[in-house]
């Protein structure tokens, strides 16, 4: 069993997994900097293909909503220990879900992105951007979960 706080190596991880975290978090600023530019909430932004992107909305909300079942299937998966895991494997597999995590709740914020660049669609962009800053504020790493997650080894 590792002491999270005792150990240099956990200590280096977990600095590194917040600030991948906080540079995640921070691509979600620049794609509501792009939508405000492009023509957010004061101007009308028409989209690029407004009549293709009609359907979209729905078929993105729902893919934006399975985005929470996949990542915590796919954190469960990649959290699992093993006995025998030394800690540099418990390291690389916290790392892994972080980074994996992250990049999955990414992906309604880019969802709605396309839909603002082909739709216009402002409304459902945020609403998909608020989907994703939440999913990443719900698994922004935190040092006590991780001292919960080593104590479990």
């Amino acid at each position: 069993m590792e002491n999270m706080e005792e150990n240099p190596l956990v200590k280096q991880a977990f600095r590194a997994n917040k600030i991948i975290a906080m540079a995640m978090v921070a691509s979600l600023g620049i794609y509501a900097v792009i939508v405000e530019v492009l023509g957010g909430q004061e101007k009308s932004f028409p989209g690029c293909a407004p009549e293709s992107a009609q359907h979209l909305p729905d078929i993105f909300m729902i893919v934006a909503l399975i985005m929470i079942v996949v990542i915590t299937k796919t954190r469960n998966t990649l959290l699992k220990m093993s006995p025998t895991d030394e800690i540099e494997t418990k390291i690389r597999k916290l790392t892994m879900a972080t980074v994996v995590t992250f990049a999955l709740s990414e992906v309604p914020a880019i969802l709605g992105l396309i839909l603002f660049l082909l739709g216009g669609y402002v409304k459902e962009f945020y609403l998909l951007l608020a989907l994703s800053a939440l999913m990443m504020g719900l698994h922004f790493p935190k040092a006590d979960h991780w001292a919960v997650w080593f104590r479990k080894s």
